[in-house]
């Protein structure tokens, strides 16, 4: 009866390990999911989805020796995919500012011209 017991949980712990998720999938599914949902996430949200990659990559390199060179080249195009999502919201931002700065650009430059208003009306009247 030990044995079966013995064999029982032997069977049930080698069932458990050949179960996990090899890293390749995790990373791949992890941006996929990342790539779907971003569109609308706080700050707050992209530094909590930056920890977990960073988990990932440890994961990797824990790992990198154990792996093929085809599970390789999914992770690596999962952080290709990764960094150009961050590079393209990146960019989404800069934009947004760039159009906030032109659409606040004449009242800044009529804030800037009024400095001047009182040293123009001088000067006209000193020319007349």
């Amino acid at each position: 009866m030990k044995k079966l017991n013995f064999i029982m949980i032997l069977f049930v712990m080698l069932f458990l390990t050949s179960c996990e998720i090899p890293t390749s999938v995790k990373f791949d599914n992890y941006v996929d999911r990342v790539e779907e949902n971003c569109d609308s996430w706080t700050e707050e949200e992209w530094q909590i989805s930056r920890e977990k990659y960073y988990e990932l990559l440890e994961e990797y390199e824990a790992n990198y020796e154990n792996m093929t060179q085809e599970e390789r080249d999914v992770i690596n195009k999962a952080i290709g995919r990764y960094n150009g999502i961050l590079v393209r919201k990146g960019l989404e931002k800069v934009d947004e500012s760039i159009n906030g700065f032109i659409d606040r650009l004449p009242s800044l430059f009529e804030g800037f011209m009024s400095a001047f208003e009182e040293e123009m009306e001088n000067y006209e009247t000193y020319e007349n």
